[in-house]
């Protein structure tokens, strides 16, 4: 699955939300393809269609807890973090 083949629902009702965390419906849809192609997602063990994927966009992680919805996906939340690995001696 391509990030431009997720159709996301509710996109007007997490608009709001993303935007203030930096996050677009792009970044959101790249999350939810790498989760339902890899099959690298959790889940919810209260409910068996809410899952949670990950993925690298640019520098950040991007998260998206999402649940299917026919061909479509109902976002529930998303949110980003950036991770930087420095390796080397500090003195």
């Amino acid at each position: 699955m391509e990030a431009s083949e997720v159709k996301i629902t509710n996109e007007e009702e997490i608009v709001a939300l993303i935007e203030k965390r930096g996050i677009t419906l792009d970044d959101i849809r790249e999350a939810i393809a790498a989760g339902e192609t890899t099959g690298k997602k959790l889940y919810r063990v209260d409910d068996d269609n809410r899952f949670l994927a990950r993925a690298m966009v640019g520098k950040f992680n991007v998260y998206a807890e999402y649940s299917p919805d026919g061909d479509s996906f109902t976002v529930h939340t998303s949110y980003a973090h950036m991770v930087m690995l420095v390796s080397g001696d500090r003195g």
